[in-house]
């Protein structure tokens, strides 16, 4: 069930359901090369681009690959690659480097989603969302319509991210 989870992951990497996070304000003084962001200044980043970073997700950061969310051995979910997503917000126990806009390197933690508190909901929606996938995964066959498929292009972006249209079919499992 790990590559289950590691598909939802990706997922909401390559399509985060929010583009640009609420604003956020610096905490402390942040110096990042040669930019001073100064105590206060409101921080809007796009996430979207966060999570299509080369940098950080590798040269194949366009690409469907659950993998990158799972353990070496691929038995288990990689609980640091999986705190990258922030899609909930952090606590300030699961955000380690509080405040330190871990740009260095682009290992963008999405610390600027972070505040003090995580999501009271995200281990509920997560397992919601893990629920319904295993649950429709495993009563019907999912099928692309031939010419229907998928284009592969971005979605249209906005506040939210709304695919491209595209039509499956479902099939009852024996």
């Amino acid at each position: 069930m790990p590559y289950v989870r590691a598909c939802i992951y990706e997922t909401m990497r390559l399509s985060p359901f929010g583009t640009i996070p609420p604003p956020r304000a610096a905490s402390t003084d942040i110096i990042y090369g040669d930019y001073v962001i100064p105590k206060g200044a409101c921080i809007l980043y796009n996430l979207y681009d966060v999570f299509h970073e080369p940098a950080y997700w590798g040269d194949d950061a366009e690409v469907f690959r659950p993998e990158r969310f799972l353990d070496d051995g691929g038995a288990k979910l990689d609980s640091e690659k999986v705190d990258r997503l922030a899609q909930f917000g952090f606590g300030t126990e699961r955000l380690r480097v509080q405040n330190e806009l871990v740009l260095r390197d682009l290992k963008i933690q999405t610390v600027l989603v972070s505040g003090k508190r995580i999501c009271p909901g995200e281990a509920m929606a997560m397992d919601t969302l893990f629920a319904f996938v295993v649950s429709l995964l495993s009563t019907f066959s999912v099928d692309v319509v031939k010419g229907r498929e998928p284009s592969g292009e971005p979605g249209t972006p906005s506040l939210t991210i709304s695919p491209q249209p595209y039509v499956v079919k479902l099939k009852a499992l024996q």
